[in-house]
């Protein structure tokens, strides 16, 4: 008897289409703001890596930006943060 993989119990015999990611959805980079651009009032809030885990505070900007760096209800964000210790 085979054992039956994750996916597979996952999708319980549901077919699926397999895809590319970049076929499905579209993936845009955002956007780094100077220390000096981060307000503590204005017209957008600015959404940060911290936001997600450690931080409440939010940072706000006046500065107007290209449109595929704003956030609409229902987008999903991904992000990804690193830090490497130098020896």
């Amino acid at each position: 008897m085979s054992e039956i993989s994750y996916m597979e119990k996952l999708l319980d015999g549901f077919e699926v289409e397999w895809k590319p990611l970049g076929q499905v959805c579209r993936f845009i980079n955002g956007r780094a703001y100077k220390q000096p651009e981060l307000l503590g009032q204005g017209k957008y809030p600015v959404l940060r890596v911290g936001n997600f885990f450690t931080n409440d505070k939010w940072y706000y900007s006046n500065l107007e930006l290209d449109e595929d760096k704003y956030c609409d209800t229902g987008d999903l964000l991904y992000f990804s943060a690193s830090n490497f210790r130098i020896l």
